[in-house]
C-alpha cells in the first residue's frame, strides 16, 4: 500500500478556483500486439517525502503546502508506445517502496531506439470514490491515484530496454469539500451521497457513513460550471458555480454553502409532510403517505409517487402545487391520485410542467378517494391554472377523472372545480364515471359537485358507460347525484361519452344540474356515438342576453341534439333530425 502524507490548507469559503470534470484520459485505440518480448527497466519518481514541491513529480502542491505520494512495492504500471501507436503487453512493477523506485517487467511488442513510451499508473475509477483519501477499498489512493510519465527509449537491445527516467505527474486535482447549510449560516450538513457534475461528467461519492467533509479526486478543468448535489436525510442540497478551474496536481480545501433544494422521495421511508417551499423529486420507493401541509406551496419536479395503500399525494388543507418536468401521482387501492382537503380548502395547480394523476380502485384522479359507508365526506375546491394535466379515474372500476370517488352508503361532495388554463385531459374511471364531475353512486348514497367552470385552456373530458363527459356519473335508483352550474366561457372543449350516455354535458338519469351557460362561444366538440334516432340532451346553453345558443360544434353523423326546453334542433341545411358532416353555427333560439 502506498504511504501518503497530507499537508492541508484552507481556502476562503466559496472561493472555488475549482472544478469542471472531464472524462478519463483515453489513448488512441491500441493496435494488436506484435513483436518480441523485452525486459524493461526504468528509474521512476513519484514525488515522495523528499521530493521538492517544484520538481513536477507526481505530487499535489496547493500554495506553499503539498500532498506527496510514495511508491508501494509491487504497484503495476502499463506501457503504451506513442511512436508506434500500439500498447505493449505486460506491466512494469515497483521493485521497492518510497519516493523513487525501479520499475521492471516483461513487455511484448515492437520497441526501437528513440521511441516515446507513455507509462500509466492506475486506471482511475472516479465514480467509485467514498470520500476518503486512504485506508479503504474505495479511497482515492486505491481508485483514483492516477499518474502518467513519458520516457524515451535509449537502448532497445535484443532482449532488454532502457529509457530516460520516468517523472510521474498526477492527472487530477484533489478537493476537500466541507458542506454547510447557507440558510442557517454555519451548521455542517452530513451527506450520505455527494454528486459533482461538470459538463457531461458526473462523479458520485458515497461515504460509508454520513459526513460533512468529503475528499474528491477530479480530473482537471478550466473555466467550467460545477454543480454539487448532496443527499442529507430526506433532502437534497445543491450548489452551483460558473467559471471554475481545478488544476492537475493541486489540492484544494473549499467550504461550500449549500441550499436546501428538494426532498429526495427515494430516501423517504416514513410518512412525510411537505412544508411551504419544499420541492419533491425522485421516485417514492416506500409505501408511505406523502402530504402537503395546510397553506403550503410546493413543487413537484420529476416526481413519481405510487404508494400501495395511500393517496398518491394528500392535501391536509389549502395547497398549491407548481409543476416542473414530468410528474406522476398514482393512488393506492381505494385512494385518489391527488386527495384534496376539506370543504373550505382549495387545491391550486400551476404549470409549466405536467402531472399524470390516476386514482386507485374506485377513486378519482384528482379529488376524492372512494367513500364506502363513510358517512359524510366534504371536499374542497380544485383550481387548475396551467400545466399539462391528465387525470384518470381508476381504469378498472369507478372514480371521476376530476371529482368524486365512488359513493356507497355515503354522502360526498366537492365544492367547485375551475379550469383557467393548461392542457387538461379528464377521463372517468370504468363503468359509469364522469370525466369532470361525479363518480358511480349507489346504495342509499349521494354525490355532489358544485359549480364546474372552464374559463380557458384546452379541456378534453371523457365519460364512461352512461356517465356524462362533464356532469354526473351513473346514479342508481334511490340515490342522487348533482352538479351546480356548468359555465364555459373560453378555451377549447372536447366532450366525449359512450354509446349508452344520454347526455354529453349535464346530468344523466337520477342526476340534477344547474344551468349550462356559455358567456362566449368557445371551440366546442361533442362526441356521442349514438346511431340515428338517439338524442343528446344539452340542457340550457344560454348567453349573457338570455338566448339559448348552441355554439360551433362537431357531432357524429346520425346523432340528434335536443335542448331541455323541448326544442329539437333541426336547423341543419335541409337535414331534419340529423347531423351535418362538418361544424357549423346553430341558430340563436329565444329562451322563452
Amino acid at each position: 500500500m502506498k504511504k501518503h502524507n497530507y499537508t492541508k490548507y484552507l481556502m476562503a469559503a466559496l472561493l472555488m478556483a475549482g472544478a469542471a470534470f472531464v472524462s478519463c484520459t483515453k489513448d488512441e485505440e491500441p493496435l494488436p500486439v506484435v513483436g518480441q518480448t523485452y525486459t524493461m527497466t526504468v528509474n521512476a519518481t513519484k514525488g515522495g517525502d523528499n521530493a521538492s514541491k517544484d520538481s513536477g513529480s507526481k505530487q499535489l502542491t496547493p500554495a506553499d503546502h503539498s500532498i506527496t505520494a510514495t511508491w508501494a512495492e509491487g504497484e503495476a504500471v502499463t506501457v503504451y508506445n506513442v511512436t508506434k501507436g500500439a500498447a505493449l503487453s505486460g506491466t512494469l512493477t515497483a521493485q521497492s517502496s518510497g519516493a523513487s523506485t525501479t520499475l521492471k517487467g516483461s513487455l511484448t511488442g515492437t520497441i526501437e531506439n528513440g521511441d516515446v513510451l507513455k507509462l500509466k499508473f492506475l486506471s482511475p475509477s472516479y465514480s467509485a470514490q467514498d470520500g476518503t483519501l486512504t485506508g479503504t477499498a474505495s479511497s482515492i489512493d486505491k481508485v483514483c491515484d492516477y499518474a502518467e510519465a513519458s520516457v524515451t527509449v535509449t537502448n532497445a537491445a535484443t532482449s532488454s530496454v532502457t529509457t530516460t527516467d520516468a517523472d510521474f505527474h498526477n492527472k487530477q486535482a484533489i478537493v476537500k469539500f466541507t458542506l454547510k447549510d447557507i440558510a442557517t449560516g454555519n451548521p455542517a450538513i452530513n451527506a450520505t451521497k455527494l454528486t459533482v457534475t461538470a459538463g457531461e461528467t458526473t462523479i458520485t461519492v458515497t461515504p460509508s457513513s454520513a459526513s460533512s467533509e468529503l475528499y474528491v479526486a477530479i480530473p482537471s478543468i478550466s473555466g467550467q460550471a460545477v454543480d454539487l448535489s448532496a443527499n442529507v436525510g430526506y433532502y437534497i442540497y445543491t450548489y452551483n458555480r460558473a467559471g471554475v478551474t481545478f488544476d492537475n496536481s493541486q489540492y484544494y480545501e473549499i467550504t461550500v454553502m449549500m441550499t436546501k433544494h428538494a426532498v429526495n422521495l427515494a430516501a423517504v421511508t416514513s410518512n412525510f409532510t411537505a412544508a411551504n417551499g419544499d420541492v419533491l423529486t425522485g421516485t417514492l420507493g416506500s409505501n408511505v403517505q406523502i402530504s402537503i401541509a395546510n397553506g403550503a406551496t410546493i413543487t413537484l419536479e420529476n416526481a413519481r409517487l405510487a404508494p400501495s395503500s395511500h393517496p398518491g399525494l394528500t392535501c391536509l388543507g389549502n395547497a398549491t402545487i407548481n409543476l416542473v418536468g414530468e410528474n406522476t401521482t398514482n393512488g393506492g387501492t381505494f385512494y385518489a391520485g391527488v386527495l384534496i382537503g376539506g370543504e373550505e380548502t382549495t387545491l391550486t395547480i400551476n404549470g409549466p410542467g405536467s402531472l399524470s394523476a390516476t386514482g386507485g380502485l374506485q377513486s378519482s384522479g384528482i379529488g376524492l378517494s372512494r367513500s364506502w359507508s363513510a358517512g359524510t365526506v366534504k371536499g374542497g375546491s380544485i383550481v387548475i391554472n396551467g400545466g399539462t394535466i391528465t387525470a384518470r379515474g381508476n381504469p378498472s372500476q369507478w372514480g371521476a377523472g376530476i371529482g368524486t370517488g365512488v359513493s356507497y352508503s355515503s354522502t360526498v361532495s366537492i365544492k367547485n372545480i375551475t379550469i383557467n388554463g393548461g392542457d387538461v385531459t379528464a377521463i372517468g374511471g370504468a363503468n359509469g364515471c364522469a370525466g369532470i364531475g361525479t363518480s358511480y353512486t349507489y346504495t342509499s348514497a349521494s354525490s355532489a359537485v358544485g359549480n364546474i367552470t372552464i374559463n380557458g385552456g384546452s379541456v378534453t373530458a371523457t365519460g364512461t358507460n352512461d356517465a356524462a363527459a362533464i356532469g354526473t356519473g351513473h346514479t342508481a335508483d334511490g340515490c342522487s347525484a348533482s352538479v351546480g352550474n356548468i359555465t364555459i366561457s373560453g378555451g377549447t372543449v372536447t366532450a366525449t361519452c359512450s354509446s349508452s350516455c344520454p347526455t354529453v354535458i349535464g346530468c344523466v338519469t337520477n342526476g340534477t344540474c344547474g344551468d349550462i351557460e356559455l358567456t362566449t362561444a368557445p371551440t366546442f366538440t361533442l362526441n356521442n356515438p349514438n346511431n340515428s334516432g338517439s338524442s343528446v340532451s344539452l340542457r340550457s346553453f344560454v348567453d349573457t342576453d338570455e338566448n339559448i345558443i348552441f355554439p360551433m360544434a362537431t357531432m357524429n353523423p346520425g346523432s340528434i341534439i335536443m335542448l331541455d326546453v323541448g326544442f329539437w334542433v333541426n336547423y341543419f341545411d335541409d337535414v331534419k333530425f340529423g347531423c351535418p358532416e362538418t361544424a357549423q353555427e346553430f341558430i340563436y333560439m329565444p329562451k322563452n
